[in-house]
């Protein structure tokens, strides 16, 4: 038996399983220690397959025939009319699905998790018969018992960060092996976000696990306290300064063992998990330590945005000679810009907007009237104006007033 965890959070989704399965040798039922969550790559797509089943072989059987089709599918060449999409992916597990529910008994059930880079795409499925549908959040696999479902619901939250979502997991498996035979340590962790798919280093696990366990008794503690009417409100004031300033100490003190063990090559990577707050110090043999005073902090981050003010260009401002509607232009640089156009008199409606989505062809001109705007530069991205949420699209308008052409490396993004 085994229990598998999962969460998601709006950065990526958390997964964590034990590592025990029951191998069967004639009549007998051994335990034995397995990795239960291995990713593995086929080019554009990470896939990890983790599950329950009464027959681990099932499973094994599964993931490599899962592992020779989409490496296969790898091979395909991308192009506009098939294009790199985890999409593909869920069609060709759950044909494989299919054909393996068509030699017999079969009897699992799959988390599988899949990250395309290079489409910036991941999700999370978990297998029903021969489809394969999303995973909720959160959702149990395994030793699915009710205790086990309902603490994973009361730490759940749609807006829990991706770390809260791996120590949630973290804390519903480290209940399960306190309290089952069926589930046992080591735990495993993998991060699935649309960067790729992370296997969590188990020492960091286990070091979770255990400060998890330290806070609860604390905040047991004072949980109590808070209920209990013959605690006088002077002496539940004592407790929770008490709490506050051991959970501070505490805390400061598991972000330096953090820092301590973290390198730049880690803080810099591309996994979605980050591990200490900013700002950071960085030492010139290149130790890491965390600042903790709250000034400290705040004037760092001034800095930090007055070097992102100075970086950004000065606005330019234009009254359209025609209908008197005023507009701003801000124009990065003297070989290219960002247009941020928009009317503070007259009515404004689009900035050289054909289509409903998003401009076909890219025009410089007066917002209200269509008079076209000289410009100093060359204006490489600009947002539509109108009554919709706007987005960004990428032109090149010449210096020429009114002459522009769009740039063959045209791209459209939400507006921020």
């Amino acid at each position: 038996m085994t229990l598998i965890a999962a969460f998601r959070s709006p950065k990526g989704i958390a997964l964590c399983a034990d590592s025990q399965e029951t191998v069967s040798i004639g009549e007998d039922q051994f335990r034995a220690t397995v990795q239960k969550i291995t990713p593995f790559t086929a080019g554009k797509y990470q896939i990890a397959i983790a599950g329950s089943a009464n027959d681990a072989s099932l499973i094994e059987a599964f993931f490599e025939r899962a592992r020779r089709l989409i490496t296969d599918q790898d091979g395909v060449i991308c192009t506009q009319q098939n294009p790199a999409s985890i999409s593909i992916i869920r069609r060709i597990l759950e044909e494989e699905l299919e054909r393996f529910h068509a030699r017999g008994d079969v009897d699992f059930k799959l988390f599988v998790a899949a990250s395309c880079p290079i489409a910036q795409e991941y999700a999370l499925w978990v297998s029903e018969n021969i489809i394969l549908r999303e995973a909720r959040s959160p959702e149990l696999i395994g030793w699915e018992k009710e205790l086990y479902s309902e603490t994973a619901s009361r730490l759940f939250a749609e807006n829990m960060t991706l770390p809260q979502a791996v120590l949630a997991s973290i804390y519903v498996l480290t209940v399960a092996t306190a309290t089952s035979n069926f589930v046992r340590n080591p735990l495993s962790v993998a991060v699935i976000s649309k960067d790729g798919i992370w296997i969590e280093d188990a020492e960091y696990i286990r070091l979770m696990a255990d400060r998890l366990d330290d806070y609860e008794v604390r905040m047991n503690r004072l949980f109590l306290a808070c209920a209990d009417t013959a605690v006088s409100v002077p002496e539940l004031e004592d407790r929770i300064e008490e709490f506050k300033k051991s959970a501070i100490d505490l805390h400061r003190e598991h972000i330096n063992q953090q820092a301590a063990v973290t390198n730049i090559e880690q803080l810099f990577s591309n996994s979605p998990l980050k591990k200490l707050p900013m700002p950071l110090n960085l030492s010139a043999n290149g130790d890491l330590t965390a600042e903790h005073d709250r000034d400290k902090i705040n004037q760092t981050r001034e800095r930090w945005e007055e070097l992102i003010k100075m970086t950004r260009s000065h606005p330019l401002f234009f009254k359209c000679r025609n209908c008197g509607t005023e507009i701003e232009y801000n124009i990065e640089e003297t070989d290219g810009g960002t247009l941020i156009s928009h009317s503070i008199s007259g009515r404004a409606t689009s900035i050289g907007v054909l289509g409903e989505d998003r401009p076909t062809r890219g025009s410089l001109e007066c917002p209200n009237c269509k008079t076209a705007v000289p410009t100093p530069a060359k204006v490489t991205r600009y947002r539509q104006i109108g009554p919709t949420e706007g987005m960004w699209i990428e032109i090149e308008i010449e210096i020429q007033a009114g002459n522009s052409k769009q740039s063959t490396s045209e791209k459209s993004e939400p507006a921020p």
